[in-house]
């Protein structure tokens, strides 16, 4: 019964006094949606936007629609709560449940409006759109509802539009250079040049543009890539010794260099940690944000994060003094400092604005540590930074792994799973943290694909 910008978001405060309310006489289904209920009380919220086809997207110039992105997008799209404000927006195609967001409520996080679809939001004075990435596909989308940019305007080749002028941030021309794997190998190399340091690996990526080069590539022990691929996907790793690349691998070598022209190849190196840099692009400069460590197969697709005080669970003495901070004079301290640099002067003139994560991995080199310190940029959200904003919420005490499950080898429903892994390890808070116990970060109810569930002990 309430018109904008009135809403039930102006009847209640923090703490939510729900007693008073059943003192009061309200039933307990009002009750509980009011507690869920939220909106801006007066601030033009920011929308978010999960898109993880995004690579697609600019790879091909057109939406990705494919059943794969549309059951990511469904089952991830809460996680973007951990970006937003309580009084911002998140596009959730499959509103979660009320179970999820009084659990996501109690533990301390904040809990913004949620909307199924984003034509629910025309006509509402908005303050801005952040995408998980940006891509002319992503931008079509949401051009009619009048957002104006969440970051300042200033970037040559981009056009911004106030609030309510019908306008979005426009695609910058050189944008999608940004998420190609093949402009990488020339940024990869500026990082390496300016570290100059024998514990930094050197020479180890290169550019194939015909299928003998592919070929021979992984002949002798490289992975090739895609110029625009994702989290494992969109990779070819190495023939085993003594064989030949086989009929599949020679078909979608062929494919690829049609398609792109070039491929990125590099050695399939014995990985020893797995760690992303994360930065924050402004029009004034490059922020460094934080640097987590995170988990992936043999292949290379990821599974999960290390979240909190990650360095202090290593087991390893040796690994760990290569990583440890010293004063700032260490490894990892370095590698900011070159990134910093190669951002402010490769990435933002793309037209870059946001979050960026570089991915590296500490390598054993012949039995010495070494640190590869730039294996991929993601010009856009990763599951690394929305990490970093879980940290928040973790005890000094506690230790935690951020889980990225596939639903369909759990052995039984993601909502009878978690109701398993809930009860024998309930959430313990301790000065408003979280001490120890099992959450999911996405609704158990709905999830088809991938299930994520943060434990803290």
């Amino acid at each position: 019964a309430l018109a904008v910008p009135l809403s039930p978001a102006r009847a209640k405060a923090e703490p939510f006094d729900r007693a008073g309310r059943e003192r009061a006489g309200f039933d307990a289904d009002f009750i509980t949606r009011l507690a869920l209920f939220s909106r801006s009380r007066g601030r033009p919220p920011v929308l978010y936007t999960f898109n993880p086809g995004c690579e697609s997207e600019v790879a091909t110039d057109k939406a990705d629609d494919s059943k794969l992105t549309r059951e990511l997008t469904q089952d991830l799209a809460p996680l973007m709560s951990l970006f937003a404000a309580g009084d911002d927006v998140v596009e959730c195609p499959r509103l979660p449940s009320e179970t999820w967001c009084r659990d996501w409520l109690a533990a301390g996080f904040a809990l913004p409006e949620r909307v199924e679809d984003i034509r629910e939001l025309a006509g509402r004075k908005l303050g801005g759109w952040r995408p998980w990435g940006n891509s002319s596909a992503a931008i079509a989308r949401v051009s009619g509802l009048g957002l104006g940019s969440a970051s300042p305007a200033g970037v040559p080749g981009e056009s911004v539009g106030a609030p309510a002028g019908g306008a979005v941030t426009h695609w910058h021309p050189d944008h999608a250079r940004a998420y190609s794997k093949i402009e990488s190998v020339a940024w990869r190399a500026k990082v390496v040049r300016a570290l100059d340091a024998p514990w930094v690996v050197e020479d180890s990526v290169a550019v194939v543009r015909t299928e003998s080069e592919a070929l021979e590539a992984l002949l002798r022990g490289w992975m090739l890539k895609a110029p625009f691929s994702t989290a494992g996907r969109g990779r070819l790793l190495p023939v085993r010794a003594g064989a030949e690349p086989s009929e599949r691998e020679r078909a979608w070598i062929a494919q690829q260099l049609a398609i792109h022209s070039a491929l990125r190849a590099e050695p399939f190196q014995k990985r020893v940690l797995d760690l992303s840099f994360h930065f924050d692009i402004t029009n004034t400069g490059v922020r460094p944000a934080g640097i987590c460590a995170f988990r992936t197969l043999p292949g290379g697709q990821f599974v999960g994060t290390l979240p909190g005080r990650w360095r202090d669970g290593l087991s390893d003495p040796q690994l760990k003094r290569f990583v440890a901070n010293e004063n700032g004079r260490g490894a990892l301290p370095s590698a900011v400092g070159a990134l910093v640099d190669t951002l402010d002067t490769c990435i933002k003139p793309l037209g870059v604005r946001g979050p960026v994560g570089v991915d590296a991995m500490v390598v054993d080199t012949l039995g010495m540590y070494q640190l590869d310190p730039f294996v991929e940029l993601n010009p856009r959200g990763t599951m690394g930074r929305l990490s970093l904003a879980l940290d928040k919420r973790i005890h000094p005490a506690g230790r935690a792994s951020w889980d990225f499950l596939p639903v369909q080898k759990l052995g039984m429903a993601a909502h009878d799973w978690y109701q398993r892994e809930r009860a024998a390890s309930p959430l313990v808070m301790e000065r408003g943290l979280i001490r120890s116990g099992v959450l999911a970060t996405n609704d158990p109810v709905s999830a088809i694909r991938v299930l994520t569930v943060w434990r803290v002990g």
